[in-house]
């Protein structure tokens, strides 16, 4: 059936991680060992996330051979709807990551979203995401940020990484789907 979601890696987290990879074969968090090889949309989606940290950020990577980018190759824009004030456009250019916002560190002040992936198999073509979520920060502040991503590197990238900036992810339910 087209449009089907198909279940490729999973991970809960069970004590507090600094990282959470879905995908990138061996590295990745769960023992799937399951790497992005395809030229597939895939879909990752993560729900009751929060941080050992107030205002913590769990920012996010793509892995290359399991190993996150680090470079400064990272583009985004966005735009994030907050409850009690005006809406926010952003956009940046040239980060080692993909921005998130700041959460807290219970169930009440957490987050969850998707992120679809979008040619991770082509080594001709850059990867890029989009993405939406709902967050609870540690304010409490009720904010909806959406947009999308671009990493501005000609290579194959086989899977996504959430990492703290601060302490480490507390908690999180993490699951990765190839559309079919």
């Amino acid at each position: 059936m087209a449009g089907s979601l198909v279940q490729v890696d999973h991970f809960e987290i069970s004590s507090a991680v600094s990282t959470v990879t879905l995908g990138g074969g061996s590295s990745g968090s769960s023992s799937t060992n399951f790497a992005i090889n395809t030229d597939d949309v895939y879909l990752a989606t993560y729900r009751n996330v929060y941080m050992s940290n107030d205002g913590a950020v769990p920012n996010i990577r793509l892995t290359v051979s399991g190993s996150a980018d680090t470079n400064s190759n990272y583009d985004n824009a966005r735009m994030n709807i907050y409850m009690s004030s005006a809406h926010y456009d952003g956009a940046n250019q040239n980060l080692s990551y993909f921005p998130t916002i700041g959460r807290g560190t219970t169930s009440q002040e957490s987050s969850q979203g998707q992120i679809y992936l979008y040619d991770f198999n082509s080594s001709s073509q850059y990867s890029y995401i989009l993405w939406e979520e709902i967050v609870v920060t540690e304010t409490p502040e009720y904010i909806t940020p959406y947009g999308g991503g671009i990493l501005t590197a000609s290579q194959t990238t086989d899977g996504i990484q959430w990492y703290a900036n601060s302490g480490n992810i507390a908690n999180g339910e993490f699951t990765l789907y190839k559309v079919v």
